[in-house]
């Protein structure tokens, strides 16, 4: 369960708000399971934060925001940042199509008496728009995580460590730091017309890898496609893709919590199928297969998901 708001204060500055339900603090997943002899359920801060725009090309965010980077084998859909990002646009061929740069600084332990706190900061160059009139998008990322090598990672993420990266020690100390170079595209090349339905098909491909000294579990790549869209009253969409993610291409908490139930060191199929029952919901099927890479505890799951999500 989500709720929040978005809103516009005034020509300049907007604001948004949302809480959202879910097992535990795990920045990865909003799921509640429905157990426990109908006690209450948590409800945790899922965003607030405050977007100023100098100028219409310009936005500048702060607080705890939905993710700028967002992309489907790094980031969970549901992991929102917390700290400063910013958003520079430069349009082209008369607004069709769009040149942006991206960045961000986000604290992601503060310790009272330290000084050596670790934080990320993330830089994305990109463009969105279109080639010979098909949709197409691409983008280069570097992520700098500071001060994550031989911190506790039961310190950095209480309810998201020891799944996936290499630690050492009875206390579960990171090994590695997090330098992280991610390329990503999206291309749709065809439309097809069915049944008074356009059923637009979409590749799309991401690849990771940690450049940090000594990582050598340091690759993930993503490869897939969607075919349709389930935006409107009776349409739908299927999608399929392959992930492969080493223990160390990442950091733990950042990717899906559902996929390999969360993590890295992790390879599998994800098959999804999505239609509109209505201008404003849709019901969903997805079913992970999923391995693990034998580089730490990671065992195999095979993970069936159905939702139906109303929006308003």
């Amino acid at each position: 369960f989500r709720w929040g708001f978005d809103t516009k204060v005034n020509d300049q500055i907007e604001a948004g708000f949302r809480i959202a339900t879910g097992d535990s603090q795990d920045p990865t997943s909003a799921n509640q399971t429905l157990t426990q002899a109908f006690n209450d359920k948590y409800i945790w801060l899922d965003k607030a934060y405050i977007t100023y725009k100098p100028v219409p090309t310009l936005s500048i965010t702060g607080g705890k925001m939905t993710n700028p980077f967002y992309t489907n084998l790094i980031w969970s859909s549901d992991l929102n940042p917390e700290g400063v990002s910013f958003v520079k646009n430069f349009p082209v061929d008369e607004g069709k199509g769009n040149f942006y740069l991206l960045g961000g600084y986000f604290p992601v332990l503060e310790r009272s008496n330290d000084i050596t706190d670790p934080y990320m900061t993330g830089f994305q160059i990109g463009y969105d728009g279109k080639i010979q009139e098909k949709k197409f998008k691409t983008a280069i990322a570097y992520y700098d995580y500071n001060g994550l090598k031989n911190s506790k990672a039961s310190e950095i993420s209480p309810s998201c460590y020891d799944k996936g990266n290499t630690l050492y020690g009875a206390d579960k100390r990171y090994k590695y730091d997090y330098d992280i170079l991610d390329l990503s595209a999206e291309f749709t090349p065809f439309e097809f017309n069915y049944r008074d339905t356009v059923l637009p098909l979409t590749f799309y491909g991401d690849y990771v890898k940690n450049i940090a000294a000594g990582a050598k579990e340091n690759i993930g790549y993503l490869s897939g496609f969607q075919l349709g869209s389930a935006k409107k009253q009776k349409s739908y969409q299927f999608n399929y893709d392959y992930r492969r993610l080493e223990a160390d291409a990442v950091v733990e908490f950042m990717p899906d919590g559902s996929f390999a139930q969360g993590g890295t060191d992790c390879k599998g199929h994800t098959l999804g199928f999505r239609y509109a029952t209505s201008d404003n919901s849709t019901l969903g099927i997805t079913y992970m297969i999923t391995e693990g890479l034998g580089n730490t505890n990671k065992v195999d799951a095979n993970t069936l998901q159905i939702d139906y999500t109303v929006s308003f």
